[in-house]
């Protein structure tokens, strides 16, 4: 599944570019905020993909 989240990634490198992970962030914190445990972990998941990408690519915080 971690594949699928690189996927996630890299959508909203292409929608929000170096705001991707201002995104990421506010997901995790709607997921915070519904009590959603399993889609606060799959929106950190993207969080770390999007910080891997970003030490490769340029830097998307």
């Amino acid at each position: 599944m971690e594949h699928e989240h690189w996927a996630v990634a890299n959508l909203l490198i292409g929608r929000y570019g170096r705001l991707a992970a201002r995104q990421a962030e506010a997901r995790i914190e709607d997921a915070d905020a519904r009590g959603d445990r399993e889609g606060r972990e799959i929106w950190r998941s993207v969080l770390g993909a999007l910080d891997s990408q970003g030490r490769c690519l340029g830097q998307f915080r």
